[in-house]
C-alpha cells in the first residue's frame, strides 16, 4: 500500500488545482521509488529569476511556490530516513550471520563499501540501502562490522561525495583499521579539477557533450551549454556533500597511513584482483564515467608504533 496506504491515492481528488493535484500524485509516486536525492530526484533548485518547478516522469512541468518545494523536499528527506530506519531493522540481525558465512568460505577477506545491487564472485557487497538478499547492511559512517587487520581489499565506487568531509575521513581511517598490511583501498569518486577543467575556452567533443547531458531541459536558450549546471549537479543532487580533486584525496589517504598511493584508469589497476569492479560507467556511459571520475589506490602500511610493538616482540 506503500508508506501513506490508500490516502495517497487520495490527496489528488482533494487538492483544488491541477497543478497542486500533478504535484501530489508525483510526490506519491515518488515516495515508493525514491531512493533519496538521486538520479530519479527531480526537484530542482531555482536559477535566477525563474520560478520553482518540479519535472514530472512524464516529462510535464509544474510550477509552485517556494515554500510549496521547500516541504516537498523535507518530507522526501523524512521519507527516505523512514526508508532506510526500516531497511536497518530488517537487514542489521542477520548481517553478522552473512558476514561469518563469508568469512568461513574465503580466506582472501575482499569487501565492496556501496555496492548498490552489484555482486562480485569472491567479494563481500554490502550497502546502507541493500537491494538483495546476498548484500550486506553497513554504514559507511559508522564503525565498520569486521576486527582490526582482517581485510585484504577495499573497494568503494562514488561513495566518498556521499559523506561529509568528517565522515569521509572517518571512513579512511576505519578502512585502514580493517585492512591487514598490505592490505590495497580502492576508491573511486568524481573529481573536482576535471568538472573545473570544463569552464576552459577550449573543450573536446566529450566535454561539450558532456555539457549539454547536464543542462536542464527548462533552461533557457541563453543558459543552454553552460558549465555552471554541470559543476552545481555534482554538488547538490544525490545526496552529494563534498568533491574532492586529486591533490586533497592524495593527502586525505596520505594522512590515514595509506602508501604507494597511485591514480588508476577505471576498471585498471596495478593489483589484477581490484580490475573491472566499477560499474558507474553502466549509468551514466563510459565517456562520461572516464571524464567525471578519478580513482586512486592505496596500500595499507604499519604505524611508526605498531611496527615497534612487533620489533619488540620478535625473540
Amino acid at each position: 500500500m506503500g508508506l501513506f496506504g490508500n490516502r495517497a491515492r487520495l490527496w489528488p481528488q482533494r487538492c483544488r488545482s491541477p497543478a497542486c493535484a500533478l504535484s501530489v500524485s508525483w510526490f506519491a509516486l515518488k515516495i515508493r521509488e525514491s531512493r533519496g536525492f538521486e538520479a530519479k530526484y527531480f526537484l530542482r533548485r531555482p536559477f535566477h529569476r525563474q520560478p520553482n518547478v518540479v519535472r514530472l516522469s512524464a516529462g510535464r512541468i509544474v510550477m509552485f511556490s517556494k515554500s510549496r518545494l521547500k516541504k516537498y523536499e523535507l518530507l522526501l528527506l523524512f521519507a527516505r530516513r523512514v526508508r532506510l530506519a526500516f531497511t536497518k531493522a530488517i537487514h542489521l540481525p542477520l548481517r553478522r550471520v552473512k558476514i561469518r558465512n563469508y568469512l568461513k568460505a574465503h580466506s582472501s577477506v575482499r569487501l565492496i563499501v556501496g555496492a548498490g545491487r552489484h555482486l562480485h564472485e569472491g567479494w563481500l557487497s554490502t550497502d546502507i540501502a541493500p537491494q538483495g538478499r546476498e548484500i550486506v547492511y553497513v554504514d559507511a559512517t559508522k564503525r565498520l562490522p569486521f576486527s582490526t587487520e582482517s581485510v585484504d581489499y577495499i573497494v568503494c565506487e562514488h561513495l566518498l561525495e556521499h559523506l561529509s568531509f568528517q565522515d569521509g575521513q572517518a571512513f579512511l581511517a576505519e578502512a585502514y583499521r580493517i585492512l591487514k598490511d598490505g592490505g590495497r583501498l580502492r576508491i573511486a569518486t568524481p573529481d573536482l579539477g576535471k568538472l573545473l577543467r570544463l569552464k576552459a575556452s577550449c573543450l573536446s567533443e566529450v566535454e561539450l557533450k558532456y555539457i549539454a547531458w547536464c543542462t536542464p531541459e527548462y533552461a533557457q536558450p541563453y543558459l543552454l551549454n553552460n558549465p555552471c549546471f554541470a559543476i552545481n549537479r555534482m554538488f547538490y543532487n544525490w545526496g552529494h556533500h563534498f568533491i574532492y580533486d586529486q591533490q586533497m584525496l592524495r593527502n586525505a589517504l596520505c594522512n590515514a597511513g595509506f602508501r604507494e598511493i597511485t591514480l588508476c584508469r577505471v576498471g585498471h589497476s596495478v593489483d589484477a584482483n581490484c580490475c573491472n569492479l566499477e560499474h558507474h560507467q553502466t549509468e551514466i556511459g563510459e565517456e562520461f564515467n572516464e571524464l567525471e571520475t578519478m580513482v586512486f589506490e592505496g596500500v595499507r602500511a604499519p604505524t611508526a608504533a605498531e611496527s615497534a610493538i612487533r620489533a619488540e616482540r620478535v625473540p
